[in-house]
């Protein structure tokens, strides 16, 4: 297991410009990431030429290797979703990246007409599970895997999730063959849930980590570990026990700035806080 960062930490005049997440990734030591969805699109998916943008990508890396990659926003076209996945996978294997990450789909903030709250969750489980199914059997080509993305299940201006509590994560996992599951402790602290618990309850299907604290309070908070409430001890514990073997990825969404001092200065101390925690815990 190793830490990594994703290329979404790097925040200037309001881009994420991955030439600047680099330079930050290799100034601060880090030798892991995960590929931000607005870089997964803006490099390869709206690519004019995709293998250009690979070899532009290896050169841009260098030694930072990219083992986990968060997906866009699923599209509701179920064609034109297929083959975003479709991309990905090839970019995936051809980069080093073992996981794509993808989040399931989410409501319209109003239930449409004649439809009850849960059968309208039960259409966009339906929905995300042909997606997922389609996602599973491309990227298997490619011998990468999927993993779903745990979300909070309240109103927010932009609509509902499903994929929340594990109830609904059994029911995603069990009817999609090969699918695992990408624990974003942020989400599942929000959703009142025991992080080491989640952590235990997936077991051999957990794929991949979206790591960040949260005060429990606001929905969609992600800062530092050991900045929140959740108890950091406890999860390195569970995934010790579980044994997991895909890395560590921090995504304090928080904690991005727009100044590049004070980006590397924040991205040395997340290095440092996360190389402690895993010394406590025997994992390094």
């Amino acid at each position: 297991m190793e830490l990594g960062l994703w290329t979404g930490f790097c925040l200037l005049h309001e881009q994420h410009p991955l030439e600047d997440a680099f330079s930050i990734l290799h100034r601060c030591d880090w030798k892991v990431c995960e590929l931000d969805e607005r870089n997964a699109y803006s490099w390869f998916v709206a690519a004019k030429c995709l293998d250009d943008s690979i070899t532009r990508y290896r050169n841009l890396s260098g030694d930072v290797k990219t083992t986990q990659m968060h997906a866009p926003y699923p599209l509701s076209d179920i064609n034109a979703q297929i083959k975003v996945i479709e991309t990905l996978a090839k970019v995936s294997e051809a980069i080093g990246a073992h996981v794509i990450v993808i989040h399931p789909y989410r409501g319209a903030a109003a239930i449409p007409d004649g439809l009850s709250l849960q059968a309208y969750r039960d259409q966009l489980i339906r929905q995300t599970i042909s997606m997922l199914s389609s996602a599973t059997q491309i990227a298997s080509r490619y011998g990468i895997a999927i993993a779903l993305e745990n979300q909070i299940d309240l109103e927010f201006d932009c609509g509902r999730y499903v994929g929340t509590l594990p109830a609904d994560l059994e029911r995603l996992l069990d009817s999609v063959n090969d699918l695992g599951l990408a624990i974003d402790t942020a989400h599942a602290c929000a959703q009142q849930l025991d992080v080491s618990e989640l952590i235990r309850w997936a077991s051999s299907r957990l794929y991949g980590l979206h790591v960040s604290d949260s005060d429990g309070l606001k929905h969609d908070y992600h800062i530092m570990p050991t900045r929140g409430i959740i108890d950091w001890h406890k999860v390195l514990l569970a995934l010790r026990d579980i044994g997991y073997k895909g890395d560590f990825h921090l995504e304090i969404v928080h904690e991005r700035h727009q100044c590049l001092p004070d980006s590397l200065a924040k991205a040395r101390e997340a290095k440092s806080i996360m190389d402690n925690l895993m010394k406590e815990a025997s994992l390094k």
